[in-house]
């Protein structure tokens, strides 16, 4: 996990953005999935609205589709997930 303090503008603005755009992950929490193309890498990112102006990444997921498959690997390195909070934050959220 990894988190990010943010000011109070960009913080409404991210929260609104992944009200509107985001979908809510299953498991009924306050956690929204993002899915994010990077290089042609495809990536589920499950991030959540922390108190205070702050935005946890929980985890993210590379997924790669083959012609008879779809496989998933769960991305464990921080460094990758603050990268891809960091391109959420900056590029927002796209539709696939």
């Amino acid at each position: 996990m990894v988190i990010k303090d943010l000011s109070r503008a960009q913080y409404n603005s991210f929260c609104r953005e992944l009200r509107q755009k985001a979908r809510v992950e299953p498991s009924g929490g306050a956690s929204y999935a993002v899915d994010m193309r990077i290089d042609g890498v495809e990536y589920i990112l499950s991030v959540q609205p922390e108190p205070r102006q702050k935005i946890a990444a929980l985890q993210a997921v590379r997924v790669e589709r083959g012609e008879q498959h779809v496989s998933h690997e769960l991305v464990t390195k921080n460094c990758l997930l603050s990268a891809l909070l960091e391109i959420l934050l900056c590029q927002g959220i796209r539709s696939m």
